[in-house]
């Protein structure tokens, strides 16, 4: 049976992956986890998201090149790449770096083909 009106939207999906965003940015060391977010949105196409700032870190500016190559084509990164995140952290960083990578890639895709709201940004009716 199909219908002209609109799927009824999951709410407790969307919670979910609100939860999920904020979840994997809280893993991230330092202020990655907002650099990441920006970087993402500029290669997802949003012009307007901030340019990084002058006084990034050698640790920061790898983080951003990994996820560049990660975005573009993630069949690009290599074992060079790993090596120069290992000069700067442990592998439970590395790990929530690229989760939180992984995410916010994901989530601005399914963001650009639905033209929804950020999946993070939704507070369902009755939410605090």
């Amino acid at each position: 049976m199909t219908t002209d009106s609109a799927p009824a939207t999951d709410t407790t999906l969307l919670a979910d992956a609100a939860s999920f965003r904020r979840r994997s940015a809280d893993a991230v060391p330092g202020r990655l986890a907002e650099l990441l977010a920006d970087r993402t949105a500029r290669l997802h196409g949003d012009a307007g998201a901030p340019m990084p700032p002058a006084d990034l870190t050698d640790a920061e500016r790898v983080v951003l090149d990994v996820s560049e190559q990660f975005v573009v084509d993630v069949h690009g990164l290599t074992d060079e790449s790993f090596s120069r995140l290992r000069m700067h952290f442990g592998d439970d960083d590395i790990v929530a770096i690229m989760f939180h990578l992984a995410c916010l890639d994901g989530f601005g895709k399914l963001d650009a083909v639905t033209a929804s709201e950020p999946a993070g940004s939704f507070t369902p009716e009755g939410s605090p």
